[in-house]
C-alpha cells in the first residue's frame, strides 16, 4: 500500500492539509479527462503538478497563512471536479467514484496502471529512504550535509502527486486521503522505531482494505470505498483510545 508508505511522510512533515488539497486537485484533473475524454490519470498528474510547483510561492507570502492557501485551492478544486463531473457521460457513476471511490468495480487495466506506479514510486524512495527521511525531520541539517533538500523535496511532492493522480481513479478521493493519513497516524502512536512504523501502516492498510472488501462484496450491502475508510478509521480510534486509558491511570511508584 503505497499510499500508507507515503503518507508517514505526509504526518511527519504535517502537510496532511497539503495532502487533501492536492488529493482534491487530482480529482479535479481527472474529471477533466474523463470529460474530455483525454488520459484522466495524465491531465490528474499535470494538474497536481502544476500545484506542486506553486507551493513554494505560497510559503514565501507572509501576509496570509498557508493554511488559507489550501483551503482556497480545496474549495475551488472540489468545486471544478463537480462541474467537470457534470459534463461528462454517466455522470452519476463518475462523480460517485471520484470522490468516494469503488474498489469492487475497480478494471484490471487500472489495477495494472496502479501497480507500475506504485512500483516505480516505492524503488524511489527505497533507493533515497535515509535522505527523504533526514529531509522530513529536519531539512536545515540535510542541507548542512550537502543534500540537495529542495530536489529531494521536489521530487518527493512529485511522487505523492503521480500516486495521488492514478489512485483517485482506482480508490476515489476519500479513500486516497483515508489511506493516506489514518493508517500512519496509528503506525506512529503504536510504534517507536521508524522503520516499524512504515511496516506497520502498510500492514494497517492492507488489512483494513480486505477486512472492507469482504464486508462490502459478502455480508453488507454498503459502498467498498466509504467502507473502507472507516476500518481504517477504527484502528486509529482504538490506539488513540488505549493511549488515553493508560495515560489517565496513576502511575505507580515502587517502594
Amino acid at each position: 500500500m503505497v499510499f500508507c508508505y507515503l503518507g508517514v511522510y505526509v504526518v511527519l512533515r504535517r502537510i496532511v492539509f497539503v495532502s487533501v488539497a492536492l488529493t482534491q486537485v487530482g480529482a479535479a484533473g481527472v474529471a477533466l479527462g474523463l470529460w474530455l475524454n483525454w488520459a484522466p490519470s495524465a491531465l490528474g498528474f499535470a494538474s497536481i503538478f502544476l500545484a506542486v510547483l506553486a507551493l513554494p510561492l505560497l510559503q514565501q507570502e507572509r501576509r496570509l497563512h498557508q493554511e488559507s492557501f489550501l483551503g482556497a485551492v480545496y474549495t475551488a478544486a472540489s468545486s471544478l471536479a463537480l462541474i467537470f463531473v457534470a459534463q461528462s457521460p454517466a455522470e452519476e457513476a463518475h462523480l460517485h467514484h471520484i470522490l468516494f471511490g469503488e474498489l469492487l468495480t475497480v478494471s484490471p487495466l487500472l489495477v495494472a496502471e496502479m501497480a507500475v506506479i506504485a512500483v516505480l514510486v516505492l524503488v524511489f524512495h527505497l533507493v533515497f529512504f535515509k535522505e527523504i527521511l533526514l529531509i522530513s525531520f529536519d531539512p536545515d541539517f540535510a542541507s548542512s550535509l550537502g543534500l540537495k533538500a529542495r530536489t529531494l523535496d521536489l521530487f518527493f511532492y512529485l511522487s505523492l502527486g503521480l500516486t495521488i493522480a492514478v489512485g483517485v481513479r482506482v480508490a476515489g478521493a476519500l479513500v486516497v486521503f483515508a489511506y493516506l493519513v489514518l493508517p500512519p497516524l496509528t503506525a506512529l502512536l503504536v510504534c517507536q522505531r521508524m522503520v516499524w512504523v512504515f511496516v506497520f501502516s502498510i500492514a494497517i492498510g492492507l488489512f483494513c482494505s480486505a477486512v472492507a472488501l469482504y464486508l462490502s462484496f459478502y455480508h453488507l450491502n454498503l459502498p467498498s470505498g466509504p467502507l473502507t475508510a472507516a476500518c481504517c478509521a477504527l484502528p486509529l480510534l482504538t490506539a488513540a483510545l488505549y493511549l488515553l486509558v493508560k495515560r489517565s491511570q496513576p502511575v505507580r511508584h515502587s517502594s
